[in-house]
């Protein structure tokens, strides 16, 4: 695939304040695509009624697509839930600046017309390798703890071995003895894409097909495939989400373990505490050096704002609630295979950011990490494929990520921007109110002093919020964060 790069001027797009008459004219004609696509999708699946399943659809809604590394292997997948109006192919709001207008356009309720929170579906995208209990466990789970859970809709992608393992959608009982599991009573409401294991090529790509299951649910939820959950905790994060005020938040964080945590009996947390995500370092050794910021480097306090979440510089894979338009606009990049997580991360992370997405780790734990609860089963199929194949691989992943991120020097973005950064924002912008210094692969230090006390919060969220809600307004924050931690320290 070719690559551009574009110019600086560019950077800031039609969505900033120095416009061009071309970005002028390609915003306007990327903002009609966007609407005639949303349309569409409207007409396609919005018209069925709740709940809507890829099961029901027609073989027009799938398409084949090259395995990133194997190229003698293609897949079926479901198409994406906006789809281009010529070829059908794979289209985001990525290309366009979201607007109010947009948002309202996108988000289906269990009752039409209704603007009732509890009718406000969920869509929650479980990737899973070969991790067949805990799948299953995390699914009864989400139905049993939920207050409405007739708005729920799962999206599964399985990734296990076929000859020696049974598939996420099969009961821990059978149907005639139990119907009254999850998997039984809420079968219409759930969708799993299975895939051979030895398929498997690192985490984007999984939830890259997660992304392909969405059908315009009010609200998207990421998670792992061993998650519980508390009691109720639907009305919990929609409440929290809505507390913000702000259509472009996305509640985020690393999720505790379940035990010591989740007291089962009741299904209420018993911790206070959570972590905010904002101690960043740049890990390895020499050029290779790669943004990270680790689970277990975040502080874990109590909030410093109480009376909403409370905002962050960094986006957790682990555990992410946001409006439905966030898969729309900041898919996973399916061709980078064999990143880690962490890359995944820090690729979300800007990419969300520069499309105007703000971060919030959450007020209340909703739920918890229950991986230490059983042995999962035998995973030496990943492994097996990356020692097959040829470093190369990996390091094209790495320098198209960082490439996409502008940072490794240049700024490269893909030809149609589909996975690339956003129009809100740059990438400057996002490292110098975060004290990241990619030339020199450094980062400031006391950036968490700033942020876990809720200072960055009240200046940021409060004071720089735009008047729509359409999230907060980094072009009126000017300063680099070295100079802002400065005034803080001095107390000015």
């Amino acid at each position: 695939m070719s690559i551009i790069i574009l110019s600086a001027v560019l950077s800031i797009h039609y969505c900033g304040f120095f416009l061009s008459k071309p970005s002028v004219f390609s915003g306007m004609s990327a903002d009609r695509s966007a609407r005639r696509a949303l349309s569409r999708s409207k007409n396609t699946y919005l018209s069925r009624q709740w709940p809507v399943s890829v099961r029901d659809e027609q073989n027009n809604s799938f398409e084949l697509i090259l395995h990133p590394i194997l190229d003698d292997v293609s897949l079926s997948v479901p198409r994406f839930f906006l789809s281009n109006e010529e070829d059908g192919s794979m289209e985001t709001l990525g290309k366009t600046c979201l607007t109010k207008a947009l948002t309202q356009m996108i988000g289906r309720t269990t009752i039409d017309g209704s603007s009732d929170f509890s009718v406000r579906t969920i869509y929650i995208g479980i990737p899973s390798l070969n991790d067949n209990w805990h799948c299953r466990h995390t699914l009864e789970n989400i139905f049993r703890r939920a207050k409405y859970p007739e708005r729920i809709r799962v999206g599964v992608v399985d990734q296990f071995n076929f000859d020696k393992t049974q598939s996420c959608d099969v009961p821990l009982q059978s149907c005639s003895k139990e119907p009254s599991q999850a998997l039984c009573q809420y079968r219409p409401q759930i969708d799993v894409y299975e895939m051979e294991s030895d398929l498997a090529i690192g985490p984007t790509f999984a939830r890259h097909l997660v992304d392909r299951l969405y059908r315009g649910e009010y609200y998207v939820l990421r998670i792992d495939s061993h998650t519980s959950f508390t009691k109720h905790w639907d009305v919990d994060i929609i409440e929290q989400l809505e507390g913000t005020g702000n259509e472009m938040a996305i509640l985020t964080t690393f999720l505790d373990e379940t035990k010591d945590n989740l007291n089962e009996k009741t299904g209420f947390s018993e911790k206070e505490s959570r972590k905010v995500l904002c101690n960043a370092v740049y890990e390895g050794s020499g050029y290779d050096r790669f943004l990270r910021y680790p689970s277990i480097e975040q502080p874990d306090e109590l909030p410093a704002i109480t009376e909403m979440p409370q905002l962050q510089p960094y986006f957790a894979s682990q555990f992410s609630f946001a409006r439905g338009h966030f898969v729309l606009t900041v898919p996973h990049d399916p061709n980078v295979p064999l990143i880690s997580t962490e890359d995944e991360e820090i690729s979300i992370a800007i990419r969300a950011f520069t499309h105007g997405y703000d971060f919030y780790t959450p007020q209340r734990h909703v739920c918890f990490d229950n991986s230490s609860e059983h042995k999962k089963g035998e995973i030496p199929i990943e492994k097996k494929v990356k020692s097959n194949i040829n470093a190369k691989i990996m390091k094209s992943s790495l320098e198209r990520l960082y490439g996409i991120l502008g940072m490794t020097g240049s700024e490269l973005v893909i030809e149609d921007n589909m996975f690339g950064i956003g129009f809100v924002r740059t990438v400057k912008q996002f490292h110098n109110a975060y004290g990241i210094h990619p030339g020199e692969r450094v980062t400031e230090k006391n950036l968490c002093n700033y942020v876990s006390n809720g200072k960055m919060h009240k200046q940021f969220h409060n004071e720089q919020m735009k008047e729509d809600g359409m999230g907060i307004n980094y072009d009126s924050i000017y300063f680099r964060f070295s100079e802002l931690q400065n005034n803080h320290e001095n107390g000015r």
